[in-house]
């Protein structure tokens, strides 16, 4: 019973921590800098970072675009850094690299 509860926690952790946090939308492209002002998506962008190589800075987890549904509901995909910025194109719009 024990190891089933430790795996159930661990599969739970393993998941976005989207509690009180709108998901984003599964189709849709965002900027980082839009994941961490809708939800609470700070550990699964430096996940994706770190799964790409890439240094987690400030600059890396505002100016990436992730791809929304990787994996189930609500899950993030890293797309690639945005050389110059990443632009929110607000609700319902995929924001992009400028």
């Amino acid at each position: 019973m024990v190891k089933v509860s430790v795996f159930v926690v661990a599969a739970m952790s393993a998941m976005p921590s989207l509690t009180a946090a709108a998901a984003c939308a599964t189709g849709f492209t965002y900027c980082g800098s839009t994941l961490l002002h809708k939800g609470s998506y700070y550990t699964e962008i430096k996940n994706e970072l770190k799964k790409q190589g890439l240094e987690v800075s400030t600059d890396h987890v505002q100016n990436s675009l992730f791809s929304c549904g990787e994996g189930g509901f609500g899950w993030i995909g890293f797309l690639k850094y945005c050389e110059g910025y990443c632009q929110d194109a607000g609700p319902g719009n995929n924001d992009f690299c400028v």
